[in-house]
């Protein structure tokens, strides 16, 4: 019953994202990611100890040299067309 009790009356309510976020580093992907540009809870936002994404250069069979970036944890940006990016 929060907001009855006048204890919770005086607390802030906060809108965190509830998920872990990235703070990017120099991946490619940083500014596509919803990870990266949501809006981060001052306090308590959780974060990747460092970004996941990683390179790896493709086979002769793939292509030889071809770099290829990959995230398992990319969260695309296109679902959150109301956040503009922050700059980082």
């Amino acid at each position: 019953m929060i907001g009855k009790h006048p204890y919770f009356k005086q607390q802030k309510q906060t809108i965190m994202p509830d998920i872990s976020m990235c703070k990017g580093g120099y991946c490619l992907l940083k500014t596509m990611c919803h990870r990266c540009t949501a809006t981060a809870e001052p306090l308590g936002q959780s974060f990747f100890s460092e970004p996941p994404y990683k390179l790896t250069i493709a086979s002769e069979a793939q292509g030889a040299g071809t770099v290829v970036l990959t995230c398992e944890y990319f969260w695309s940006n296109k679902e959150y067309k109301d956040e503009a990016p922050k700059n980082n």
